[in-house]
């Protein structure tokens, strides 16, 4: 290590992470780890180690976390800690994919599949319906997803369309699709 110039500071981090592979690979868990010395994350609360955990076929981190030994201070309080968060929609989809979903769950109010070009408008309609109260999925295309709603929106590159108890309806603004769905519930 000394010859890539590395302080001695340095030179102990990398040791124990030297170290730590040693022990992963004794438990034969080295094909599921990655030393990723790169990663860098703009939570500044963070005082150590930083992780990330990902599922096959799953491009994105499902659980991000790490080591915060100084946040309880902010709160008066000396408490170290590890944490993580996960991804459920992430989650969801990696067990679709490894198909460990027995059947099909309803867990939103609407769901909006998107083409690419739409990606934005999708989006910000997903956060505006959300804001009024919603339940919403967004996924890109039409993912074979086993959460099933029904209510779907769908933004082609063309046209944009809400399906909505076997009814289709064309529209432009996320405003019209508001009013049906208000409309809609009030003749339940």
């Amino acid at each position: 290590m000394q010859k890539y110039g590395l302080q001695e500071n340095m030179q102990a981090e990398l040791q124990h992470l030297i170290d730590v592979y040693d022990i992963l690979k004794a438990y034969q868990l080295t094909d599921y780890i990655i030393f990723n010395l790169g990663l860098i994350n703009d939570m500044d609360y963070y005082s150590d180690i930083i992780f990330q955990g990902f599922i096959e076929f799953i491009g994105e981190p499902v659980v991000m976390g790490g080591r915060y030994d100084q946040l309880g201070k902010q709160f008066g309080a000396s408490i170290p800690a590890i944490g993580f968060a996960y991804d459920l929609q992430l989650l969801e989809r990696a067990l679709q994919r490894h198909e460990l979903l027995a059947t099909p769950t309803t867990i939103s109010d609407i769901i909006v599949y998107y083409h690419p070009s739409m990606q934005k408008k999708a989006l910000t309609d997903t956060l505006h319906l959300r804001k009024c109260g919603y339940v919403v999925l967004s996924f890109p295309d039409q993912e074979n997803s086993l959460t099933t709603s029904a209510c779907t929106i769908h933004y082609q590159k063309d046209s944009c369309t809400l399906i909505n108890k076997g009814n289709s309806y064309q529209f432009h603004d996320i405003t019209e699709v508001q009013e049906l769905l208000v409309m809609q519930e009030g003749e339940v």
